[in-house]
């Protein structure tokens, strides 16, 4: 027992779990996981761990010197705004992050979406299939100085270029949105819930700027949901809300259906008080038929796919272990 490596992976909400559960783990750890970040069950499981894996569970300077034998702070994704990196350097400890995979699948589908809706590109397909044209056009060779512009007559695009995008959740999948979106030169807004805002210089590195949220709605022309479905967040969109954004906004939810009030939203697109929306997740599915989400123009929908392949997201779990060999490996050769 004395020669295994002891990793403790603090996973309140069970996503790490999820990611590892068909991932071998070496035979050679100690491996726990803890399902709470309680300081009464915390603090003594990190008296004897070499190893400390997190998502968002806070490490802050108690908790790393609560750990006497801590050589690794492994953060499950890219953002370390829960970890006190200043006392990790001070004790020498090692902090370790990794950019995750399926984060950025659900920043391109979030883009994706956006694009979809603004260049009405379901209308646009569904117009050439159907033989939309208007204008009575007879087919002819095309050449790089004669062709037909929009022969569907299709009205109502728009642009994401230079576009105010509204970040709900700037946590890791939403850095990845922020990152791809200013390729748009997006102007980008973001709210997070309170206690989770970004250091400035972070903020600066992004080129993000923080606004509470009942500010934030009615300057956006796009709202992007990445926030976690938690009893704090239970339709944290509801009529109030939609009404706050205007009537040209598009939404896009790619997180978690109950994060939204299906009914709000619903009336919010059948008056046309946004222009539309792209949702990935609902309150239940598969999509029941008879809900109305199914009866509405101003709406696209995709089957829960934004996250990637399963294989992309057990990928995630072996690099995971990796990395935790490979700096274990080093720190315990330099020692």
């Amino acid at each position: 027992m004395d020669n295994q490596l002891r990793v403790l992976v603090v996973d309140p909400d069970g996503t790490i779990q999820r990611i590892l559960k068909d991932t071998p783990i070496p035979p050679e750890w100690a491996f726990t996981v803890l399902p709470s970040s309680n300081p009464e069950e915390l603090y003594p499981a990190l008296q004897d761990s070499e190893v400390l894996v997190v998502r968002n569970a806070s490490v802050g300077r108690a908790e790393l010197e609560a750990a006497s034998n801590l050589r690794l702070v492994q953060k499950f994704g890219r953002r370390t705004e829960n970890i006190d990196l200043g006392a990790a350097r001070e004790l020498g400890i090692h902090v370790g992050t990794m950019p995750l995979e399926h984060g950025v699948w659900v920043a391109e589908h979030a883009l994706m979406l956006m694009l979809a809706l603004t260049k009405k590109l379901l209308l646009a397909h569904a117009g050439v299939i159907a033989g939309e044209n208007p204008e009575g056009t007879q087919p002819f060779r095309t050449t790089q100085t004669r062709s037909v512009y929009n022969w569907t007559a299709l009205t109502g695009r728009g642009t994401l270029f230079r576009r105010t995008l509204g970040i709900v959740g700037l946590g890791e999948i939403g850095t990845e949105v922020a990152i791809r979106a200013k390729s748009f030169e997006m102007e980008i807004l973001y709210y997070n819930p309170p206690g989770f805002c970004l250091a400035p210089e972070a903020e600066a590195e992004l080129g993000v700027t923080f606004q509470p949220l009942h500010q934030l709605l009615p300057q956006v022309d796009y709202v992007t949901l990445h926030v976690p479905h938690t009893s704090e967040t239970e339709a944290l969109f509801g009529s109030e809300e939609f009404a706050l954004m205007k009537p040209s906004a598009y939404f896009i939810n790619c997180s978690r259906g109950g994060v939204v009030d299906e009914r709000a939203l619903c009336h919010a697109l059948a008056t046309e008080q946004i222009a539309g929306a792209g949702l990935d997740v609902f309150e239940y599915e598969p999509l029941p038929p008879e809900s109305q989400l199914l009866r509405l123009e101003n709406v696209i929908l995709t089957p829960h796919i934004a996250g990637g392949p399963l294989e992309a997201i057990a990928a995630e779990g072996r690099e995971l272990i990796d990395r935790i060999i490979l700096v274990t490996d080093l720190s315990g050769a330099e020692s």
